[in-house]
């Protein structure tokens, strides 16, 4: 540590602190926390002066990304709460470094230095704006009484910048005391707001009006007017209104009904450019909204995929939701075989092999299906024989499940025949193994099917004389290549959203030889020479069955599978 406190003290007479800083971390990340630990040790010594550092930059050094000083501003934004600063020249530094950590910390503890800060901030708004929303939001209920008439000036005041009232307006919405908040003041703050929304000329700031709208709503539902409002911002919705819009289903808890039927539809609404522009926000909010209203997250995910077309695995949060839930898994796959859209149907695939797992089981959600209906249950089975062909053990589950349920004799008979004819006959390996697998957890019911099915099976081998050996009835090279490379697109789909943004992926650089192993360098100890490694690459193998009758008759094979997609209820 000695070393690197000369290197700084050096710095400092050279007039390159930052930049020394800068360097010593991008060495050794795990130096940070001694590094601030020296840093304060020199400052509050007077040895160097970080702060005059800081003032000397521009604030284009920490935001443009290309500038070495970009990745330094977090650094800066712990520092400054360990070192003897005064509240002005914290704020100066903070604006420069575009950081408000510090700031946020600091008045969170002391509600004075809030106070304090939110003061200067109002006698400076052109220089110390920025931190409004923060300030506001950190107050206690004491001090936004005190300051509530003049936030209302502001607000009133038509010289006032626009961008300043916005900024006022989120801070309000983030209040953490809310329902303390007087009646009257309530009825102030939509009052004002309602002469924003009528005067139509600062649609720039409808966004944070919606967000202070609903969350008013939230918390005072007998302020009914406030519908009205919402309304006419979501009737012409902005870029504005749109970005907060696809937000409020996860950032505002417990949003009442009526309002979140409202955003739903207004979501709905979106062209596929918008929700390819909010894909990640869209997608939390289905998955948020999974977790207490069931149906209305499904009819807004439903009409989604139907209105866009496109599919389940464009919201990676929801589908990895749904695919941690058996419960939610078992009832999106019987919700998407009983719909009559082809589009929501063919997404059912995803939900089974989204995370490289052929072996889902799944059962049938009988919440869903009017079991009373004639032969429901083989149009189910027929439809997940159609869909999921290339994963015989969830398929497999599924039926089973069916049998489970079927009351009608002749239904359940058809079910049989069809399972034997189109899973046994084709995976006969596959199914013996899921029997052999799961043959402790089959009820009594399923366990003289099982006995029937492997019965007629070794009637039919005996019958037709065919045995599994035989090379013709096995997949070719050119068949187990084409389905190993469908097995690899899904996996390489998902490394590829693993390694996006990564840290490691970024400042790694791994030179892969295809062959017997990887070439890669590091540096040695002392950091004077590059060391080559080599990495042997893992040794593994796979096996898969395809379907035997995609072998030996594949044009009869595709149009069984096409029959059975596009069978519709009858």
């Amino acid at each position: 540590m000695n070393s690197i406190k000369n290197e700084i003290l050096v710095a400092q007479k050279d007039n390159c602190l930052l930049e020394k800083i800068q360097e010593i971390l991008y060495k050794n990340l795990t130096v940070e926390k001694s590094l601030i630990l020296i840093i304060e040790e020199l400052h509050n010594s007077g040895k160097i002066n970080i702060i005059d550092a800081i003032l000397k930059c521009s604030k284009d050094c920490f935001i443009d990304e290309s500038n070495q000083l970009y990745c330094l501003s977090s650094f800066l934004d712990n520092l400054l709460i360990v070192i003897n600063i005064d509240v002005i020249t914290l704020m100066k530094c903070s604006k420069i470094i575009n950081q408000n950590g510090a700031i946020r910390q600091l008045c969170s503890k002391d509600p004075n230095i809030n106070q304090c800060c939110f003061n200067l901030t109002i006698n400076n708004l052109d220089h110390f704006n920025n931190f409004l929303p923060i300030l506001i939001s950190l107050f206690d209920i004491k001090i936004f009484n005190n300051q509530f008439t003049k936030l209302m000036k502001l607000i009133d005041d038509a010289t006032v910048n626009i961008l300043i009232k916005q900024k006022i307006i989120l801070g309000l919405s983030r209040l953490t005391f809310f329902n303390e908040v007087k009646d009257e003041n309530i009825d102030q703050i939509i009052e004002r707001i309602e002469k924003i929304v009528d005067q139509k000329t600062n649609q720039l700031i409808y966004g944070e009006i919606l967000y202070l709208l609903v969350t008013i709503y939230v918390h005072f539902p007998n302020k009914e007017f406030v519908i009205n409002l919402i309304d006419k911002i979501l009737l012409e919705p902005n870029e504005q209104v749109i970005k907060i819009t696809v937000t409020l289903i996860f950032c505002i808890k417990n949003i009442p009904n009526i309002l979140l039927n409202k955003i739903v539809s207004a979501i709905v609404k979106l062209n596929f450019l918008d929700l390819k522009k909010y894909q990640t926000q869209i997608d939390l909010s289905v998955k948020y909204l999974f977790e207490f209203d069931f149906i209305l997250a499904f009819f807004l995910l439903e009409n989604l995929l139907t209105k866009n077309k496109i599919k389940l695995i464009f919201f990676d949060y929801t589908l990895s939701l749904i695919l941690e839930s058996e419960k939610l898994s078992n009832f999106w796959i019987t919700k998407l075989l009983l719909s009559s859209n082809y589009v929501l149907q063919s997404n059912c695939s995803y939900i089974i092999n989204h995370k490289y797992e052929d072996n889902k089981t799944i059962t049938v959600d009988t919440s869903l299906v009017d079991l009373t209906k004639k032969n429901i249950c083989l149009f189910l089975a027929q439809k997940i024989f159609g869909w999921l062909y290339y994963s015989p053990n969830s398929v497999i589950s599924y039926i089973f499940s069916l049998l489970e349920v079927t009351k009608n004799k002749h239904e359940k008979e058809e079910i049989i025949k069809f399972f034997f004819s189109n899973i046994v006959l084709n995976y006969p390996k596959t199914f013996q193994k899921f029997i052999e697998d799961n043959k402790k957890s089959f009820t009594l019911n399923i366990k003289r099917i099982v006995t029937f099915l492997l019965n007629k099976h070794k009637e039919f081998l005996k019958n037709n004389e065919i045995e599994e050996n035989i090379f013709e009835l096995h997949p070719s090279v050119m068949q187990r290549e084409k389905y190993y490379k469908y097995q690899c697109d899904i996996n390489d789909e998902i490394n590829k959203k693993a390694h996006k943004g990564s840290l490691f992926g970024e400042i790694e650089t791994i030179v892969t030889l295809y062959g017997n192993g990887a070439l890669y360098y590091v540096n040695s100890a002392n950091g004077n020479q590059k060391i080559l490694q080599r990495t042997p690459f893992h040794k593994f193998s796979y096996s898969t069955e395809l379907p035997l009758r995609s072998i030996v008759d594949n044009s009869g094979w595709e149009y069984l599978l096409y029959t059975c997609r596009t069978k519709e209820y009858v």
